[in-house]
């Protein structure tokens, strides 16, 4: 229920400069980019912690049937993933 979750805080760490991106859909509807929040990351090899609203897509309402996460549109990025959640409004 995205009414309950309006925040994903992921920690990771990268060694280039790019955008994470975070895809969405509901039931059979398609992944796309209407259904998606990109954020900058921080490219300088140390984990860091990025807050994302997810309630600022107006899209992300209903229930949340699959996501997909893109950690970097950069190819030959060195990522390491911590951690990834969803936090209650």
């Amino acid at each position: 229920d995205a009414a309950k979750f309006g925040t994903l805080e992921v920690k990771m760490k990268t060694d280039k400069t790019s955008e994470a991106q975070l895809f969405f859909k509901r039931n059979q509807e398609q992944l796309d980019e209407d259904k998606s929040v990109k954020f900058a990351l921080i490219a300088d090899g140390e984990f860091h912690t990025y807050t994302v609203d997810m309630a600022a897509n107006a899209q992300w309402k209903g229930k949340i049937t699959s996501l997909r996460f893109d950690p970097t549109s950069v190819s030959g990025a060195k990522i390491e993933i911590a951690s990834i959640r969803f936090r209650s409004r």
